[in-house]
């Protein structure tokens, strides 16, 4: 709970030099003044601004719990930061070495594409000099034929 103290009737901006009980009794019907209030927000502060020695001592309590607590969130917030960073690091390793892997694998995959395209072509030539062997074996054998079925 807040206690509201009233200081006293301060000028916004005075347009005259009056001073004393005639000033001031004008400054509290003026518009021009206003009533500022001191808000104090401990019931138990005394005058002058100082604390008991049991609030001091209780203030202190929660001044050190509170340091303590943001030490170990500091600590938890430092752990989860390193903990962040090695989790991109690992991720940019790993992703490096997908990387790799999928060059390495095309890499592969053209090699096999020329090694079977070379193989593709001469499987084509064989193909066309077993023709001609066919071709070449077919001749002898009418040859052959013909002789055999001449009379002689």
């Amino acid at each position: 709970m807040t206690q509201h103290f009233p200081v006293r009737m301060q000028p916004a901006a005075p347009k005259d030099k009056k001073r004393g009980a005639q000033a001031h009794k004008e400054g509290e019907k003026d518009p021009e003044y206003e009533n500022i209030n001191l808000a104090f927000r401990n019931r138990e502060q005394q005058k002058g601004g100082h604390l008991t020695p049991k609030n001091q001592t209780l203030i202190l309590m929660q001044n050190s719990n509170m340091s303590k607590e943001l030490n170990g969130l500091r600590m938890e917030l430092s752990n989860v930061s390193n903990w962040v960073r090695e989790c991109q690091t690992e991720q940019q390793q790993g992703w490096g070495n997908t990387q790799k892997q999928v060059q390495d694998a095309r890499n592969d995959i053209r090699g096999v594409n020329g090694k079977v395209e070379t193989t593709s072509m001469k499987l084509t030539e064989l193909k066309s000099e077993i023709n001609k062997v066919q071709s070449s074996l077919e001749t002898v054998k009418q040859k052959l034929e013909e002789r055999i079925n001449k009379p002689a």
